[in-house]
């Protein structure tokens, strides 16, 4: 109708009225939803209603009936057809982010104990092997022990890294769904 409006000349005259209660709700809704003011509106409104009321005249002058269909129902079932086939597929792509958060929390578990497994295998490699080197190679004990806290220190913080990325990831897919 906005447009329909702009392009049409307006009557000097103006009405002043005051609404039924009950419509007064009704009208501040669809402006708010429009955006434009209550006389704009307004004035639409008595376009539509008079249009439907010639419409709907069978030659004796009196009241009208509705039209049959009201202005925008084609475009109305077209976006609630739209809607739903938006809902069916968000559906399925929410079955499908459960369904590999669950595949990645598995796969989380599995890391996690093979990251256990690394560490303890590093673990077993310094003891039996680099710290026997070390001996061998005449470095002092409180060396070797520097060396093995530098060791553990950037193994859980690798181990940690790794495990806080995989966190979040998880997290990300569970926010999601």
């Amino acid at each position: 109708m906005k447009a329909a409006t702009r392009k049409r000349p307006v009557a000097p005259q103006t009405f002043s009225f005051h609404p039924f209660e009950e419509n007064y709700p009704e009208v501040m809704d669809i402006c708010e939803a429009s955006g434009r003011k209550p006389a704009e509106e307004l004035r639409d409104l008595l376009d539509e209603a008079l249009r439907a009321r010639r419409a709907g005249t069978n030659g004796d002058g009196a009241g009208a009936s509705p039209p049959a269909e009201p202005p925008g129902a084609e475009e109305m079932a077209e976006l609630a057809r739209l809607l739903r086939q938006v809902l069916r597929k968000s559906g399925s792509q929410t079955d499908m982010i459960q369904g590999l958060a669950r595949h990645l929390r598995e796969q989380y578990g599995l890391l996690l104990e093979t990251l256990a497994g690394a560490y303890g295998a590093r673990h077993l490699v310094w003891k039996y092997v680099a710290e026997g080197a070390l001996r061998e190679e005449g470095l002092a004990p409180e060396e070797i022990r520097r060396r093995l806290a530098e060791e553990l220190k950037a193994a859980n913080a690798e181990r940690d890294a790794a495990a806080d990325m995989l966190e979040q990831a998880i997290g990300n897919l569970g926010r999601q769904s």
